[in-house]
């Protein structure tokens, strides 16, 4: 916890900015339904989407840091010279497979959450329905076929150590020694 805090004060620092914004824009974005104008209801709303995506960027950096630190900030760890390693710790060696697959699971749980939307449409507005099922699929299909690819990209550079801890983990979680 102090490695963290300490090597990693400043992207907590922005996280938590970003965290506010979102905080801020899905209370508006609620708070104001039907009172203001469709632009201004859009435009709150992807500012909520854009705070959301730098929110992951930055945590994906820190949380996969514990998993993976990189040779180039344990080769300073212990010496007071850690937060010098800054770039190299963030961008650690599953920062970029666990952000396509952070992303990838995050678009589709959209995707899914929009073809759960487009059931309660009613058969009065079929063609409606039609369109937005389409439109939900044009952002699952892609996405069903390259998770695999992002999972395996992922788990391949996770070291031999951390990655026998995970598979011991999965293989226990039906026993209830999780």
């Amino acid at each position: 916890t102090s490695t963290l805090i300490h090597n990693f004060v400043f992207g907590w620092a922005i996280e938590w900015a970003f965290f506010l914004v979102e905080l801020t824009t899905v209370i508006v974005y609620y708070y104001t339904w039907d009172r203001i104008s469709d632009k201004l209801h859009l435009k709150v709303g992807l500012l909520y989407a854009v705070s959301s995506l730098f929110t992951l960027i930055i945590i994906n950096g820190i949380l996969t840091f514990k998993l993976t630190p990189g040779t180039d900030w344990l080769a300073v760890a212990g010496t007071g010279q850690e937060a010098s390693r800054f770039w190299q710790a963030f961008f650690n060696p599953t920062y970029w497979p666990s952000l396509f697959l952070r992303l990838a699971v995050c678009c589709s749980l959209a995707g899914v959450w929009s073809l759960i939307t487009c059931s309660r449409i009613g058969n009065e507005d079929a063609d409606l329905k039609a369109a937005l099922v389409r439109w939900s699929a044009k952002w699952l299909l892609p996405l069903f076929f390259a998770m695999p690819f992002l999972l395996f990209w992922f788990l391949s550079q996770i070291p031999d150590s951390q990655r026998g801890l995970l598979e011991r983990g999965i293989s226990t979680m039906g026993m209830g020694t999780f």
